[in-house]
């Protein structure tokens, strides 16, 4: 006996249809429950935290090709700067790949060029960023009243602690859903 399962919601109405097909007969399966539309456009989380006693915004914007943090100490972007990862390079030296050969491509877009810690944050952002997987370009737009090393693993760790609810991709809640419904139907013998 072939079985062969349709799930297929309907757009216009507020139910989903099973069909199941099996050699000798049809069964239809109608399940009534509101059909939630998926969110679309970007993804943004906004936390705050108090880093060497300062009071810091963060603000994290996935869209999609790429992830645009606000990190701010005075409410204002004093600094605008992009960081991207170039195609790795393989070194033919390298017999036991022990070397990581990815280029991080920094450059600061507007603000104050002399504020080279600036760049490290977007470093540090980028490479967080591809250890997880991704190859998403960063855009970094930060002010800082303090500007200690402290102050950097700080926000990095923030960061890190935050950054996970934005980039992991969202379950298809129906597609699951349905496919529980047809495993709970009974097949005919």
């Amino acid at each position: 006996v072939n079985y062969t399962i349709i799930a297929a919601p309907q757009k216009q109405h507020t139910h989903t249809h099973i069909h199941i097909h099996t050699h000798r007969q049809r069964i239809q399966i109608m399940a009534f429950r509101p059909i939630i539309p998926k969110q679309t456009g970007p993804k943004c989380i906004k936390f705050a935290a108090t880093i060497t006693g300062n009071h810091t915004d963060f603000v994290v914007t996935d869209f999609g090709s790429e992830v645009f943090f606000v990190i701010t100490q005075n409410k204002k972007i004093g600094s605008m700067i992009q960081a991207e990862i170039s195609e790795r390079k393989v070194d033919p030296l390298d017999f036991d790949n022990e070397r990581d050969g990815r280029i991080y491509e920094v450059q600061v877009l507007f603000g104050d060029r002399k504020m080279e810690h600036y760049r490290a944050y977007a470093r540090g952002l980028i490479e967080m960023l591809s250890n997880a997987g991704s190859q998403k370009t960063v855009l970094l737009g930060i002010a800082l009243k303090d500007h200690s090393k402290e102050t950097f693993r700080d926000i990095i760790k923030e960061v890190k602690a935050h950054v996970g609810t934005i980039s992991q991709p969202e379950p298809d809640e129906e597609l699951e859903e349905l496919r529980r419904m047809a495993e709970e139907i009974p097949m005919p013998p």
